[in-house]
């Protein structure tokens, strides 16, 4: 059986290389494993807006242009890890 290129940290994170941060926030939400990697690519970039930190909790947002932000449930103890780590 052949491994998954994706599950080797090396291959995942040239690829995540050449995407956006709101693909790397989005990457972060994959798996655990894609989690720390995403994340460290989202924070060695130094543009990186906090609106890309938010978009790992559970937000809701509303108005126009999304002038309201409200989270959708309170966090769970793991995305609140993530987001103090």
């Amino acid at each position: 059986m052949g491994t998954n290129a994706l599950t080797i940290p090396e291959i995942l994170g040239t690829i995540l290389d050449y995407t956006t941060p709101p693909t790397l926030a989005s990457a972060a939400r994959v798996s655990k494993a894609w989690s720390a990697i995403a994340l460290d690519k989202l924070w060695s970039d130094y543009d990186v807006k906090v609106i890309h930190l938010l978009q790992i909790l559970p937000l809701y947002l509303t108005g126009f242009p999304y002038s309201n932000w409200r989270l959708l449930r309170t966090p769970t103890n793991e995305e609140w890890n993530r987001f103090y780590s």
